[in-house]
Order: C-alpha cells, then sequence, then structure tokens
C-alpha cells in the first residue's frame, strides 16, 4: 500500500493564463487561421463560407489556448 500513495498523481492542474496571456496567444495566432483558412478554401467546396471557416478556426484556437497549460514547459506553438 505505500508503494501506490508515493505514485505521481497522472491528473495535473491546469494553469490558468492570465487573462492579459490569454488574449495575447489568441491575438498573435490570429494571423495563422486566416492563413489556414486561406488555404483551405482552394480545395474545399464554395458552399463553405470564408466568414465560417474563420468563426470555426477562431472558436478552436480560443479551446486550444483555454486547454493549454504551461506548467508542463511546452510552448504553445508546439502544444
Amino acid at each position: 500500500m505505500a508503494v501506490m500513495s508515493a505514485l505521481p498523481s497522472p491528473i495535473r492542474p491546469v494553469t490558468c493564463l492570465s487573462g492579459m496571456d490569454r488574449e495575447r496567444l489568441i491575438l498573435d495566432h490570429a494571423p495563422l487561421v486566416r492563413r489556414i483558412v486561406g488555404r483551405l478554401l482552394v480545395v474545399l467546396p464554395q458552399a463553405l463560407g470564408k466568414e465560417d471557416l474563420l468563426g470555426y478556426g477562431t472558436i478552436g484556437l480560443i479551446e486550444a489556448v483555454d486547454r493549454y497549460d504551461a506548467s508542463y514547459g511546452v510552448s504553445f506553438e508546439s502544444f
């Protein structure tokens, strides 16, 4: 039993970014979303609008920033 209590927990607490750090990450990576949308517009059906894709990409970026945990020592770009 003593061995089990010495094992580290596999679940790490999420380290929340400050509001300014969160906003900075989103703004710094928004051009990447626009670039990817531009590349996708060439190969995707025309029924998908640019504004819709930008919206989906931005939501994905915001969700990624919210899930990012800097305490792992990995840059956001690698995450």
